[in-house]
């Protein structure tokens, strides 16, 4: 044979041992933690940034809702999807403070603050009860997913949390400012005990006087929360 002929590789009889081998020369070279990190990337893929799975398995089972399979006939966005099912997995939590808490640390740590108020839109039940309006008030279907679109991907500019602090004018300045200048297909004003209420009730009064083409539908429930909705008239 001639000095310089060159080894030619012959395929393994049992390719299950060298994928074996593979990985096992992968977790060697990579590290243990860079393997695990790889391996939990591949089994979770959009949670994996949660870490914990416990809560990953919250999130998932979130999918099977009667609620939740509603929504996803509107909602197209893959990003929005997956901050609904947060939301619904916060609902979840509410009686485990530090896992509520952490979790939506992770919530703003990869969605940012609007991530996280959609997220808590649905917490609360708001968004719920806007899906509720719009089924009654809308025409078609395109204009459900224009008007929940609209919403979610604008919602510091469209969703109002009303604090007891608040000031009642600054407030009526505010929502009439938005809706003049935007001119939005809905806004929503969330309000939550005695003196917040109030705050609201006044405010909206007076907005009534700068606006037009938009009417007004209000509801409260048990819990005492207040939901206004201003939703733009065809």
């Amino acid at each position: 044979m001639s000095s310089d002929s060159k080894d030619v590789s012959i395929p393994s009889a049992n390719p299950v041992e060298d994928i074996s081998k593979g990985v096992a020369k992968a977790a060697f070279e990579i590290g243990e933690e860079k393997l695990k990190a790889f391996v939990d990337s591949f089994l979770h893929g959009e949670l994996v940034f949660i870490e914990d799975k416990e809560t990953i398995e919250i999130v998932r089972n979130q999918r099977k809702k009667p609620e939740w399979l509603l929504y996803r006939q509107y909602i197209k966005d893959p990003d929005l999807r997956l901050q609904i099912e947060m939301g619904f997995s916060l609902r979840q939590m509410e009686n485990d403070k530090e896992k509520l808490t952490k979790f939506k640390s992770k919530i703003y740590w990869k969605y940012k603050s609007k991530g996280l108020h959609v997220a808590e839109l649905v917490q609360r039940g708001i968004f719920g009860r806007y899906i509720g309006l719009l089924l009654e008030n809308s025409a078609d279907e395109k204009e459900i997913e224009e008007r929940i679109e609209s919403i979610l991907n604008d919602i510091e500019k469209y969703v109002v949390f009303v604090q007891a602090t608040d000031n009642p004018k600054y407030l009526s300045t505010t929502i009439a400012g938005r809706i003049n200048t935007l001119l939005p297909k809905a806004m929503i004003i969330f309000s939550r005990g005695v003196d917040a209420k109030s705050t609201t009730n006044i405010a909206l009064k007076d907005v009534k006087k700068h606006i037009k083409g938009y009417k007004f539908e209000f509801q409260t429930d048990d819990s005492g929360q207040q939901y206004d909705f201003l939703l733009k008239e065809s």
